[in-house]
């Protein structure tokens, strides 16, 4: 880790600045590429390392006034959003860790028995920061009261704790384009009554492609995850799946919540299938757990293995779920 002059303690490259919950809007700068520089010593470390990355874990407040970091965490959970969570029956496996990590506001009621309750982090892109900075705002046109009350109505059910942008909000020397928009989505979630929601940046707008050898966008999914290491001890992944069917050939949407249909071979944005496969090598070195089958078997499913990953077994059992469970909780 390398440290500025003077041997100040600095805080990780991939770092999640908190808003200490007493912070007034209009007094949170944003302050990305604020010095004193945050760098990672290596691209191996951001992607190979099987224990935590370490922060220098200081007092941030000479340099980062009114932000914390996320403290240690022992157990993570980082929930996508897609459709191999329907009918999974993971809601409890999900909540049962010691932080939640969501993804673009990913709608929860009526969806809890298979995707949990519980969110510690919700994570937005730019498209809905964009979208919900708007609709936010000081005009009240029609779509924007709809999109409004969507979004407060999502605040409200998905009992979130911390918000996080974790894109660039400003390039160095330009105008924070974005900060407005974020500060009028943190005065419209505070004004109607959600007071207990802190809000987080990046001091860096993050971005894994180089580190994981990606030549098109990171998804939102993978920066979560790589984020989680410098926080968490131990990580499962839900949600994470960019096929068409399950491993007992059944179809999997797309999002578990809506009926939006992606055709993976013609995208051009993200690499999911060379992500899946960087998960599941990660997975294999015991770095990660990617749950990829039901929790709890359903009715009529086959309970033979048709990959090898769970020994006879076509779902994770109550068994395999207290196991992790108890991990996650000891003390290592």
């Amino acid at each position: 880790m390398e440290k500025s002059a003077g041997d100040i303690c600095v805080p990780l490259d991939l770092a999640v600045f908190v808003y200490k919950n007493d912070t007034p809007t209009e007094n949170m700068a944003f302050n990305q590429y604020h010095y004193p520089v945050v760098r990672v010593t290596s691209a191996s470390n951001a992607s190979n390392e099987s224990l935590v990355l370490e922060v220098e874990r200081c007092n941030l407040e000479e340099h980062f006034p009114g932000v914390e970091l996320i403290p240690r965490q022992t157990s993570c959970a980082v929930v996508g959003n897609s459709g191999i969570l329907n009918n999974s029956s993971c809601g409890d496996f999900i909540d049962s860790h010691d932080f939640v990590i969501r993804a673009n506001g990913a709608l929860i009621k009526g969806y809890e028995v298979d995707v949990g309750k519980a969110t510690s982090l919700s994570v937005i892109n730019w498209t809905l920061l964009r979208k919900y900075g708007r609709a936010m705002g000081n005009t009240n046109t029609t779509e924007n009261l709809k999109i409004r009350a969507q979004f407060l109505d999502r605040i409200r059910t998905s009992n979130i704790r911390i918000l996080w942008y974790p894109k660039h909000l400003y390039r160095p020397g330009t105008h924070c384009d974005d900060c407005g928009k974020y500060r009028s989505i943190i005065d419209g979630i505070r004004k109607n009554g959600f007071t207990g929601i802190r809000f987080a940046f990046s001091w860096k707008g993050i971005h894994v492609e180089k580190a994981w050898g990606l030549h098109r966008t990171a998804t939102l999914g993978l920066d979560m995850y790589a984020v989680a290491r410098t926080f968490c001890s131990k990580i499962t992944l839900f949600g994470f799946y960019p096929f068409y069917k399950d491993l007992e050939g059944r179809a999997v949407k797309y999002h578990y919540f809506d009926d939006v249909r992606f055709n993976f071979a013609r995208n051009r944005k993200h690499s999911f299938t060379k992500e899946h496969t960087i998960l599941k090598e990660l997975e294999k070195q015991g770095k990660l757990a990617l749950v990829i089958r039901d929790c709890k078997p359903r009715e009529g499913s086959r309970h033979e293995n048709t990959d090898g990953h769970f020994s006879k077994l076509g779902y994770v059992s109550d068994f395999f779920l207290s196991l992790l469970a108890l991990i996650f909780r000891s003390n290592f």
